[in-house]
């Protein structure tokens, strides 16, 4: 009886979770034994006022009693902020993964290009337009990068 009665004292997660069957009993009589105590109060316009006096109410009920004031809206944006965040943080963390590969595509193609000048020049020397030295060096760099999606892939 106990494990059902935990299992159903849970809240509803958030908007994104599933609907679950929720329980409302005295505070004396939770499972857990509870160790805070939730009250909803509805006010129309700004709620602050109406805080502080449920603040004040509590303090002279329990001068020990902490009382933490939150809005629906602040708790709705509290609930969607990690989901959103998680995919900003891949993003970015992709973007960053992405340049990284740029710059070291970049390096070794330089590092490719300096080792082969004398033979470029020579290419040029015998009649090579600037433009088959260019394909060569595009083709060579669609061949690592296709050996380096192979081995991705694989």
């Amino acid at each position: 009886m106990n494990e059902t009665l935990a299992k159903r004292s849970f809240p509803n997660v958030g908007p994104s979770g599933a609907n679950q069957a929720e329980l409302y009993m005295p505070y004396h009589q939770h499972p857990f034994y509870a160790n805070e105590l939730q009250v909803a109060v509805r006010a129309k316009g700004d709620p602050r006022p109406l805080a502080r006096l449920v603040r004040e109410i509590a303090a002279r009920r329990n001068p020990d009693i902490a009382v933490n004031s939150i809005t629906i809206e602040s708790m709705l944006e509290e609930s969607v902020a990690a989901p959103r965040f998680r995919p900003q943080l891949l993003l970015a963390i992709s973007g960053l993964a992405l340049v990284l590969a740029a710059a070291g595509l970049y390096g070794v193609l330089a590092y490719l290009v300096s080792q082969r000048l004398s033979e470029f020049g020579l290419r040029v020397d015998i009649g090579a337009q600037s433009g088959d030295i260019v394909a060569l060096v595009w083709r060579e760099a669609g061949m690592i990068l296709s050996l380096g999606f192979a081995d991705l892939v694989a």
